[in-house]
């Protein structure tokens, strides 16, 4: 069995971002011609990147890009440190 070295987070960067679609898409909930996603980046102090992606819907999650994003920094902010 290998051991691998826990990996320790060195940085984070929260990024909001609205995508158009080519087309509107549409069902039961909502019509929509973009979406507005939440993205993280991680470094560890070993220079590894980790990359995360959520996409908040008010009307199937309850959240907003305002909510993620907070709950994200909450997260960020407890795991800061942590091996």
């Amino acid at each position: 069995m290998t051991y691998m070295s826990p990996l320790k987070i060195a940085a984070s960067r929260i990024i909001n971002k609205r995508l158009e679609f080519r087309m509107n898409v549409a069902h039961g909930l909502a019509s929509r011609s973009c979406t507005d996603n939440v993205f993280v980046k991680l470094l560890s102090e070993s220079g590894v990147p980790g990359y995360g992606e959520c996409v908040p819907r008010i009307y199937v999650t309850g959240e907003t890009m305002e909510s993620a994003a907070t709950a994200l920094r909450s997260l960020l902010s407890a795991l800061s440190g942590v091996e």
